[in-house]
This record gives structure tokens, sequence and C-alpha cells, in this order.
């Protein structure tokens, strides 16, 4: 079902916007995070436990998550910007979770594909004895994770799979948040069959992709038309529109439209859902199926 959300941001979130930048994060960060644990206490209920969120990452190991400008770093790098974006991101998720039938109360394993340092892999430890594990392809990233955040494991995966850590039919819930905007075309559907591999039946995956919504922001009139024509568009460093990020990392951006995402996805999952989001990145969740 393809589906617009609505209503968000929250009108406190555009209220705080008005604020001077000063004081901005500070407050967009405390709304989120209020609103984050009554969410989650709600529908957990005893098994909820506040856990402190930790450090934040130096600004160069933050850059390294989408190379960026050493100015744009060090604001990403700011507590109040860092986990007011783990909030938002992750309440998003569970939002959307949970309006396809995912209920939180029952969730006893989750993992995060390219979790990076572990910026919202760490929110799930307010889930009691839930098991968390993340992985990411960049060892600076596992190694800082695995000093800073407790109560996760982390691990390094490779560019292909398998993921040599983890076994069948293993987690209740997995996401991965601007992954497959950069997994060339050839290499998706290796890692669509892997994440069902260790999913249990009726398990979940959640993963943001660059649709149209996204390709209006970054490709030309050509390239979206090519989008259109093909049902996927692979941006290159040394593209057009290539963005600093691109350019820098080597790696390529992925554009798929709606139909070609689905077909991707369907062999080995239900498609529960294809919500395109105000951030500029679809949603897409899936169940897999059981039995």
């Amino acid at each position: 079902m393809l589906r617009i959300i609505s209503g968000w941001p929250r009108v406190a979130d555009r209220l705080a916007y008005r604020l001077p930048a000063d004081r901005r994060a500070r407050v967009l960060r405390r709304l989120r995070e209020r609103e984050f644990n009554r969410f989650v206490e709600r529908r957990i209920g005893p098994s909820y436990r506040p856990v402190p969120l930790g450090p934040v990452p130096a600004p160069e190991l933050v850059g390294q998550t989408s190379a960026m400008l050493p100015e744009d770093a060090a604001v990403a790098a700011a507590p109040d910007e860092y986990f007011g974006g783990a909030y938002l991101g992750v309440l998003l998720f569970l939002n959307l979770l949970e309006r396809n039938g995912f209920n939180l109360r029952n969730v006893g394993s989750v993992f995060e594909l390219g979790c990076g340092s572990g910026k919202l892999i760490r929110l799930f430890r307010c889930i009691g004895g839930a098991r968390l594990v993340g992985s990411d392809v960049n060892p600076a990233q596992i190694e800082w994770a695995q000093a800073h955040v407790p109560g996760v494991e982390f691990h390094v995966n490779e560019l292909a799979p398998p993921l040599a850590f983890a076994a069948g039919d293993e987690f209740d819930l997995a996401y991965a948040a601007s992954v497959f905007t950069h997994i060339p075309l050839d290499a998706q559907e290796g890692w669509i069959a892997e994440i069902a591999r260790v999913v249990r039946p009726g398990g979940y995956f959640l993963c943001t992709l660059a649709g149209n919504a996204h390709a209006a922001r970054q490709l030309s009139t050509k390239q979206r038309e090519q989008l259109e024509r093909d049902g996927s568009f692979t941006l290159s460093p040394d593209d057009e529109g290539a963005s600093y990020a691109t350019q820098q990392t080597q790696q390529c951006d992925v554009f798929q439209t709606r139909r070609a995402v689905i077909d991707a996805f369907a062999p080995y999952w239900e498609i529960r859902d294809y919500v395109t989001d105000p951030t500029g990145q679809d949603n897409l969740v899936l169940r897999k199926p059981r039995g």
C-alpha cells in the first residue's frame, strides 16, 4: 500500500523550528526523547527500562557515515543534534511498524544492518532482555561502538553476504536505514535474501530507499526520466548531481521506483507497506512469511 505520512513532523516540532538556532536542537531533542520514551513504555510496560544514551562519536567519525564536510560533521556530532535525529528516526520506524501489525511487546531480538557507531540501535536498549545486534562495513565505526555502547553486539560485515555471525530465523525485527540506497542493483538481491534468512518467520524488516521524492531533490530531469523508464537509476561518483558523500566514498546512489522495489523484495517478503517519507527517502515495511 502506498501512503504518504501525514502530520509529520508533529505540531510541537514545527513550533520548535521557529526558535533561534542555538535553542532549536535542544528543544527538539527533548521533545523527541519524551515522545519516544512514552511511546515505548506504553507498549512494553514492565519490560521498559530507561538507559543512559552514552557518548557521541567525534565529528570525524560521525562524518564518515556519509562523508560530510568538516563543518557539517561538527554540527551532526553535537549531542542534541545527534540524539534528536536518532529519536526521530526510530520513532518513525516504530510508528510505521505498529500500524502494520508489529507488536513491540513481543520483541526479543533486533538487528540493524549498517549501524555505524550505534546511533539508532542503542535506543532499543530500553527493551529489557532484548538481544540487540548491529553490523557495519566500517571497522572504525564498529570499534568505537564496541567500546562505548554496552548492551549491543557489534560486528563488522563484508560488502557481500552472508552475515557470518548470524544463524537463520534469529531476529524478530531487522532494519536498514540508508543502506539499500547505496547497494548496487546487482548486489541487492543477495542482501534481500540474507536478511530474510536471519529474520524469523513472522518477523519484520524495515528499510529505507531512494524513491521519487529523493530523486526529485538530486537527479536532473533527464536522469529522472530514465528512472521512470527503467525503474532504477544508479548515480556514480563521477556523474552529474553526485553528492559530496558519493564522491568522497566512491559509493553509488541507487534510485528505484515503487514498482521496481516491490519486484525486487516480493520473492522473499510480504509487502506490508510502502510509504513516501517527507525526509526524502521511502520506507518499506516487510514481513517474513510463516511456514
